[in-house]
């Protein structure tokens, strides 16, 4: 009875610290993605540059986030990983997903040197809207970079210690989703003419034929 009472009192002293591991490394996890280069990213750049409705595009994109993390500890995941198939499919149409922003990009940079967003002016909040749930859940990588990823991770801990690395990982997002619009707004002055907001399609462009690269290498 002691003895049991004594492994309980440790396990107990033990869970906080347990917790704070588990939540640390899904914030690591987390960080990586404010980093990577994708469609969703430019996007809220883009958004925090041209005033076009920051706030709704970050909120947009963050609720989906949160979905899609409870979808990957809950198991989709690690169903995933475990089926070759289904993950093969899903970068193929990443992949090709990326191609077509790049493309679209790169097409609005060179209409004339009036790209897409300067010519259509600013969006209105529903299409703000819809545009970045198109850019978040159309695009198959994330599914494959954020929940076949929690899903791994996660898979090693038990499901209460899951909650506190999801917790980790979306409060890393909230700085993504927060910290880009906010560069974006740095970088406004500098894209107020249509020739620099061309530039930078060209530059958006550039960098996601290169990520496309980057994972037809990687499935190969």
């Amino acid at each position: 009875m002691l003895v049991g009472t004594a492994i309980e009192e440790e396990t107990n002293m033990l869970q906080p610290s347990f917790a704070l591991t588990a939540m640390m490394t899904g914030f690591g996890l987390g960080a990586g993605a404010i980093f990577s280069i994708g469609p969703q990213n430019l996007k809220l750049i883009q958004a925090g540059a041209l005033h076009r409705n920051p706030a709704v595009v970050a909120a947009t994109g963050y609720l989906s986030e949160i979905l899609i993390v409870i979808a990957g500890v809950s198991g989709v995941g690690a169903f995933l990983q475990i089926v070759p198939s289904v993950q093969t499919a899903m970068q193929t149409a990443g992949i090709a997903f990326v191609i077509w922003c790049a493309i679209k990009a790169l097409r609005s940079a060179g209409s004339a040197n009036r790209p897409e967003w300067a010519r259509n002016g600013g969006e209105t909040r529903g299409q703000a809207i819809v545009s970045m749930l198109v850019t978040t859940w159309l695009n198959p990588l994330v599914y494959i970079e954020i929940m076949l990823l929690v899903g791994v991770f996660s898979s090693s801990y038990d499901n209460s210690l899951r909650i506190w690395f999801a917790l980790g990982f979306l409060g890393a997002s909230g700085v993504r989703f927060c910290g880009l619009p906010a560069f974006g707004r740095v970088l406004a002055p500098w894209l107020q003419s249509p020739r620099a907001q061309a530039s930078f399609n060209r530059l958006a462009g550039l960098l996601l034929l290169i990520v496309a690269a980057s994972q037809a290498a990687a499935i190969l």
